[in-house]
């Protein structure tokens, strides 16, 4: 029988090891989140390297925080680093597959390196998760008319404008694509930089985390 003196001290040992356990996750995860926040706000003010520390700060204490992922990958993009940025965006929907501003995102990164047939399978994707974002409708317009589909194109546009009669941006797209009399592909690079920067009259982007 053990001593009811060696059984309370390992008791004693026990708790205090699970405590201290569980304060640690706890303060891990304190401090990724508050590194995570740190990320958000250098992200919104264009300090990309600033956030790229704080994201990659907050998956060091937590690796599967998915937000700090999304974060990271969107800040690689802003930074023209397209391929980490779409690596780390792949990897983000694998986890948030209804999420359809992760998908738009990952879709106009792919646009951007001239990846257009991921391009539009991931938009179609978005709007499967999403039918009612009119700015996915706007770039699958895009992805149309680079592969030669100016009536696809226009279907496109014409859905977001569906979705708001006012988006500027797709007013001006159709009536682009309503003047080219032949369905040649446009200058693939002169797309690309056109799509370098993300548009922060956009949907919201990043606030859907």
């Amino acid at each position: 029988m053990i001593p009811l003196f060696l059984l309370l001290s390992v008791i004693t040992i026990v708790s205090g090891v699970v405590g201290g356990m569980y304060w640690w996750r706890q303060r891990n995860s304190y401090l990724a989140t508050t590194h995570y926040n740190t990320g958000v706000s250098y992200l919104q003010t264009g300090k990309y390297p600033d956030a790229i520390n704080a994201f990659t700060a907050a998956l060091k204490r937590k690796k599967d925080l998915v937000d700090a992922q999304y974060g990271l990958g969107l800040t690689y993009v802003h930074q023209h680093r397209y391929q980490e940025g779409i690596n780390m965006l792949e990897s983000v929907i694998k986890v948030m597959p209804a999420n359809a501003i992760a998908h738009y995102n990952l879709g106009r990164a792919y646009i951007t390196v001239g990846q257009l047939d991921e391009a539009q399978q991931v938009l179609k994707q978005a709007l499967k998760v999403n039918p009612d974002v009119k700015e996915v409708h706007f770039n699958l317009a895009r992805v149309y008319q680079e592969k030669g589909d100016l009536d696809e194109a226009k279907i496109s546009c014409k859905h977001a404008l569906k979705l708001d009669s006012d988006y500027g941006r797709a007013q001006d797209y159709l009536e682009f694509l309503s003047s080219i009399r032949h369905a040649n592909p446009v200058n693939l690079e002169a797309l690309r930089r056109a799509l370098q920067d993300f548009d922060a009259t956009d949907t919201a982007y990043m606030l859907t985390l």
